[in-house]
C-alpha cells in the first residue's frame, strides 16, 4: 500500500515531510510529470514501466501542486500547467469515489471564501468589520486596510499583500475592493490545525512597525522568527468550534492580536504553508501532518 503525494517542485513542505510518511510515498510534480512519463487509465497508474493499481493505493494528499504561479509564464505553459492541475483534481475525484482521499480537499479553496468564513467566525471570535465593494467607494470608517480578494496575481508573479489604505476616496470604483477595519495590534499570530491538534505562534509588532502585512518581512518566515505559545484556553475552544462548523480538518488560522489582548479573526487557509514554522520537526507538526494524511489516526490524535 502507498500514498499518493500532490505537489509541485516549489513546495519545500513536501520536501520536509517526506521522511515522516511510514508507507512508500508516489510523488507527483505539477511542474515535472513529463521527466516521469505517466499514464492514467481504468487499471491505475502507470509510471514509467511500472504499473499502480488503484487498489494498491491508500491514501492521497494534496499537498500544493497549485502554488506554481501560472500566470507569469508564456501561454502554452500556462496553458499546460492548467491541463495538469485539472489532471490533479481530476484524479482527487477519483481519490474520494474510492475513499482514499485525506485531509485537504482541492475544492476548499472555493468552498470556503473569505466572506463566508468571516460570517461564520463571528459565532465564535471577534471579527474586524469587513465589505466587499465593486462600482463605489469605502463605506468603512477609517483606518482600514485593502486585501486581495482572491489569490491571483496582479501582474506576472507580482501579489496583492495587505495595504493600510490612507485616503478611501481614491480607491478606483471600478476595482473589487475587499475592506476591513485595521485592528490596533501588538502581535501577529498564526495556529496551524491538524485534526484537533494545535500549535500556536506569535511575531511582536512594534509599535514603530510601518507594515501591515508581516509576510513583506521575509526574514519573519525564518525558523524561530515567530515565538511559539500555548493557545489560551478559550482561543482553543472556539477554534475546535470554528473547524467543526467550517467542516475542515486541516487549515491555518491567522489573527491579530491586541493589547487587551483580544484575539481577532483574519482567515483560515485550508492548505496554508507550515513548514517554515517548523522546520525541524521540534514541534511535531511534520509528523502529525503525515500521519493524518495516510490516515494513521491513533498518530493523530495521540
Amino acid at each position: 500500500m502507498l500514498t499518493v503525494l500532490l505537489t509541485a517542485r516549489g513546495d519545500a513542505c513536501s520536501d520536509f515531510l517526506m521522511p515522516h510518511f511510514s508507507r512508500e510515498v508516489l510523488r507527483l510534480d505539477l511542474d515535472f510529470m513529463h521527466h516521469d512519463g505517466i499514464l492514467w487509465n481504468h487499471r491505475g497508474l502507470s509510471i514509467g514501466e511500472r504499473l499502480v493499481p488503484w487498489n494498491s493505493i491508500s491514501a492521497l494528499y494534496w499537498r500544493k501542486p497549485s502554488d506554481p504561479i501560472v500566470a507569469a509564464l508564456p501561454q502554452l505553459e500556462s496553458f499546460e500547467l492548467r491541463q495538469r492541475l485539472h489532471w490533479f483534481r481530476a484524479l482527487s475525484a477519483v481519490a474520494k469515489t474510492l475513499g482514499i482521499w485525506q485531509l485537504v480537499d482541492p475544492l476548499h479553496e472555493y468552498n470556503f471564501p473569505k466572506p463566508l468564513q468571516l460570517m461564520l467566525a463571528s459565532r465564535y471570535f471577534r471579527v474586524p468589520q469587513w465589505e466587499l465593494s465593486v462600482g463605489r467607494g469605502a463605506s468603512l470608517p477609517s483606518p482600514i486596510v485593502s486585501k486581495a480578494f482572491a489569490p491571483v496575481p496582479v501582474k506576472g508573479d507580482r501579489l496583492l499583500t495587505t495595504n493600510l489604505v490612507r485616503e478611501p476616496s481614491q480607491l478606483d470604483p471600478k476595482f473589487t475592493w475587499f475592506l476591513q477595519s485595521a485592528v490596533g495590534a501588538s502581535h501577529d499570530a498564526t495556529v496551524v490545525f491538524c485534526r484537533g491538534r494545535m500549535w500556536a505562534f506569535v511575531l511582536e509588532r512594534p509599535e514603530s512597525a510601518d507594515w501591515v502585512d508581516w509576510r513583506l518581512i521575509m526574514s519573519h518566515h525564518l525558523d524561530g522568527a515567530l515565538r511559539s505559545i500555548e493557545l489560551p484556553t478559550n482561543v482553543e475552544e472556539s477554534i475546535l468550534k470554528f473547524m467543526k462548523t467550517i467542516g475542515l480538518s486541516y487549515g491555518r488560522l491567522d489573527f491579530l492580536i491586541d493589547r487587551g489582548p483580544t484575539w481577532w479573526f483574519l482567515e483560515v487557509n485550508p492548505n496554508g504553508q507550515f513548514g517554515w514554522l517548523d522546520p525541524q520537526n521540534s514541534r511535531g507538526i511534520y509528523s502529525a501532518v503525515a500521519a493524518a494524511a495516510e490516515c494513521r489516526e491513533n498518530e493523530v490524535d495521540a
